[in-house]
């Protein structure tokens, strides 16, 4: 059950049936556990609650933090359940909700989105949930050193001031020199003891610059963990296949809005941006969602943009997933568009050659001749001295009149 504030109270809301009161440009919730979607409902219901749209909300969350942009792609993906968002957009989203209802966000709603998130991490696996724990750590540390900034702020400004108060009491005591030996006694005992505050705000200050030392280097520590976690998810995520004939075999919606959406850029002469997207969506699109894309170009009669996939793929991807897309079947009893011959054959042109080499003893160690030769003939136009490596691990010395690779093309 999702909750939200309401004259600072906390207020049940129900979710709707599924499918139910569907906002608006949102995706049916399909093919989630039961945690993932109540997080997508948790955030559907503050996004309704806004009263703007994805690319307002998007405009407006990235203006709150412009060190940790959020685009409306990325949006799209955390409302339709497709990613996990990071802890501090649930705070963000609370403080607009709160800056429109001029008081304060409520701590409890707070955290109970950031418990969604976490549960959603957790039914994800130990890689995602490690994730969020590291993302909390690291917010936990930079709240403390604020916090202890802040303090050793105060305790320079006392010492200041105590410093002050001793120059004006050594000045004071030495005008008092003619004075009675009492004044000058109770002017020495007071310096005295100025003295030892000053010694004990020196050892405070002392230590609370090295707090904000250590606190810095725990900082480093778990944004290196963190760092290291997202690569091993992104491994993770790139070797996780989906079953033949299950039900997100199925192309989803959001393959069709991307190419939909690349095709509408195409078309308004915002070529640059269309390929950006691509690039952008290649560097995270599982093997099914990268097939699904390119049906969908297909049904659109955009061949040009099938090129730009695979190239796309080509390039960005590394030997292991060429390989593994080159071969891939998506799932029985459809027809598929997927040229996975040609993408060796793109690979030979646009790969970085390090991809490259190791593609092509992936080849030879997998018997795949026919590709070899295709790949041969698309690495004519490579430097000589890549070509000779490729050779020398492999690839087979193209035909000079292309003969060969015309024979293949008619296989």
């Amino acid at each position: 059950m999702v909750l939200a504030v309401v004259e600072e109270r906390l207020v049940p809301l129900t979710p709707s049936p599924r499918g139910a009161n569907q906002p608006r440009g949102l995706a049916a919730l399909t093919g989630l556990n039961p945690a993932e979607e109540e997080l997508a409902r948790y955030l559907r219901e503050l996004h309704s609650r806004l009263g703007m749209t994805s690319k307002q909300l998007a405009v407006a969350l990235t203006e709150a933090n412009p060190k940790d942009p959020v685009s409306e792609f990325q949006l799209s993906r955390y409302l339709g359940g497709k990613a996990l968002p990071k802890l501090s957009l649930v705070s963000r989203l609370h403080d607009l909700l709160a800056e429109r209802a001029g008081r304060p966000a409520h701590p409890d709603a707070v955290r109970r989105g950031r418990e969604l998130v976490f549960a959603a991490a957790q039914a994800k696996g130990p890689l995602m949930a490690r994730e969020v724990r590291l993302e909390a750590a690291l917010e936990d540390l930079e709240s403390q050193r604020v916090q202890t900034a802040e303090e050793l702020t105060q305790l320079r400004q006392s010492l200041a001031e105590e410093e002050q108060r001793l120059s004006d009491l050594e000045g004071r005591i030495g005008d008092m020199a003619a004075e009675a030996r009492r004044d000058q006694r109770e002017g020495g005992d007071e310096r005295e003891e100025t003295h030892r505050r000053i010694s004990l705000l020196e050892d405070l200050v002392r230590q609370h610059e090295a707090m904000l030392r250590l606190m810095q280097q725990e900082a480093s520590h778990v944004e290196t963990m963190m760092s290291a976690t997202g690569k091993e998810i992104e491994l993770w995520k790139r070797h996780e296949l989906v079953p033949a004939g299950s039900a997100t075999a199925a192309a989803p919606d959001s393959s069709k809005q991307i190419a939909k959406a690349i095709v509408a850029l195409r078309d308004q002469d915002s070529g640059t941006a269309a390929d950006e997207l691509i690039v952008q969506y290649v560097a995270e699109a599982s093997p099914d969602e990268l097939v699904s894309v390119s049906r969908e170009f297909d049904r659109l009669k955009r061949p040009l943009e099938n090129e730009r996939l695979l190239k796309a793929i080509a390039a960005r991807r590394s030997a292991a997933e060429i390989l593994h897309l080159s071969t891939y079947r998506p799932y029985s009893g459809n027809p598929t568009v997927w040229d996975s011959n040609h993408l060796p054959f793109m690979a030979s042109e646009h790969a970085p050659l390090d991809t490259l080499i190791l593609l092509v003893k992936l080849l030879r160690e997998t018997g795949q001749e026919e590709r070899l030769e295709r790949m041969a003939y698309g690495a004519r136009n490579r430097p000589d001295s890549e070509r000779q490596q490729l050779i020398s691990v492999g690839l087979k010395p193209s035909k000079p009149d292309g003969a060969g690779i015309r024979r293949l093309w008619r296989t």
